[in-house]
């Protein structure tokens, strides 16, 4: 809100950079949430009702059917995206466009082909983190189809032409669309030292990383549902039940994979909650594949009856987690936000003081240490992933919280210099110190030591 820039360019996010002047209502974007998470929980909705189709066809859908899509956007790493101010609408649309394409495969191919070239497209300059949606469906669709008794060589077709669609687009994005080539994620690009020994390391940390974000609990209501997955396909398949059960471990794995989008193949693994809100779209197909289809003819009724019940209970119950998992991220994004206020005002209200911030000359400032996170959120007991959700604490390495400070508090000629940090300030004069903080001073130059909460 400060600056109202929008930079999504330097990521290629075109489409993104484009919406954003229209939503706003103009080239310097306001402040407008919260009327951008609600755009952005409209789409999701959109989404999810489109997924439905994909999955179920033109079936009646009831209402435990959309429990089963809630996952794909209150699973904990889609809630990161909400909290963004500015792009959480296109974070959302990206999971749009990347569903979209796959309502028009059974059309003609042509034409099916070109959603997909279209929507890989928007989702590329929207939000690359989407990028293993399209082939996660292609592959889940795909298997439905062929479990149904499709011929194999349909089936092939499908996928070959899916996947052509795909790469064009994605390489007319990487070779044709600009890029501002500065970015984060460019600086982890380096094609020359791919391997398959890299792309193993790396997905080794994704799945070590959301192996230490969440309690147990969490994997044992999806073991279940998993567990459903797979007697579900035993159960309704037209193949050969054994080569079902085999297929189906395979299609679980690879869409397992693909959840990580193109991400794997960077120099680093990006492990921001952000980066792995696939594993949200896999969640919920996983919870769509496990509800079995019951017909009152059906030979197996009674069993279809029991692991129909199974597999309700435990999405519902993942589903409750999830909504309860948001409302204590909301709370903790408060909590932290009044903290971090109360902290920097606390720190804005000594620097006032400071002798050297009266003069005309530029006094140079840098913060060490951060204030830690607010009690209320370290005392919360379990999962990992709500620190990794709430943003930085004030101070360190928080560019943001600097803004705030400098900005926000009419503090006068106070600049911001990391060049602070190779000095020896120990035998500075210690201008100020409390519970909170230490300030240090030496001339025009000031460090901020800052006390983490107990």
């Amino acid at each position: 809100m400060l600056q109202g820039f929008d930079d999504w360019y330097n990521f290629g996010r075109w489409t993104t950079n484009t919406l954003s002047h229209a939503v706003h209502a103009d080239t310097y974007l306001r402040d407008i949430s919260p009327l951008t998470q609600i755009l952005a929980a409209l789409i999701m909705v959109a989404a999810s009702i489109i997924l439905l189709y994909v999955v179920r066809g033109n079936k009646k859908l009831t209402i435990l059917d959309s429990v089963c899509v809630l996952p794909l956007g209150l699973f904990p790493y889609f809630l990161c995206c909400f909290s963004y101010k500015y792009d959480s609408p296109y974070m959302a649309l990206s999971v749009l466009v990347s569903i979209l394409p796959l309502a028009f495969r059974k059309k003609k191919e042509p034409f099916y082909c070109l959603a997909v070239f279209i929507g890989t497209l928007l989702m590329c300059t929207t939000y690359q983190a989407s990028a293993g949606i399209i082939p996660m469906l292609v592959v889940f669709t795909a298997f439905l189809d062929w479990k149904n008794g499709e011929k194999a060589k349909k089936v092939l077709r499908y996928c070959l032409f899916s996947a052509l669609a795909y790469i064009v687009a994605m390489l007319v994005f990487l070779l044709i669309i600009p890029h501002g080539g500065n970015s984060y994620v460019d600086e982890k690009v380096s094609f020359s030292a791919l391997s398959i020994k890299h792309i193993v390391e790396n997905y080794v940390t994704y799945f070590t990383t959301f192996k230490s974000d969440y309690l147990i609990k969490w994997f044992a209501v999806i073991a279940v549902i998993s567990v459903m997955f797979f007697i579900r396909n035993v159960m309704e398949t037209k193949r050969n039940k054994i080569c079902t059960l085999i297929v189906s471990g395979v299609v679980y794995s690879v869409i397992l994979l693909l959840s990580f989008g193109t991400f794997p193949l960077l120099d680093e693994p990006f492990l921001m909650p952000r980066g792995m809100y696939g594993l949200c779209t896999f969640v919920a197909l996983i919870c769509l594949g496990s509800t079995p289809a019951i017909s009152k003819t059906d030979k197996k009724l009674c069993a279809k009856k029991v692991t129909q019940a199974v597999s309700w209970i435990g999405i519902v119950t993942l589903s409750w987690m999830c909504i309860v998992f948001s409302c204590t991220y909301g709370n903790a994004l408060a909590a932290q936000k009044s903290y971090d206020e109360f902290r920097i005002s606390e720190v804005a209200t000594e620097l006032a003081e400071l002798p050297t911030l009266n003069d005309e000359e530029t006094t140079n400032i840098q913060i060490i240490g951060t204030v830690g996170y607010a009690a209320g959120i370290k005392n919360i007991p379990g999962d990992n992933v709500l620190l990794r959700l709430v943003p930085p604490p004030f101070g360190g390495e928080n560019g943001w919280s600097y803004i705030k400070l400098l900005s926000y508090y009419g503090l006068p000629n106070l600049q911001y210099k990391d060049e602070l940090l190779k000095e020896d300030y120990s035998k500075w004069e210690i201008a100020h110190e409390n519970c909170y903080h230490k300030i240090y001073t030496s001339g025009d130059k000031v460090i901020v030591e800052l006390k983490e909460g107990q």
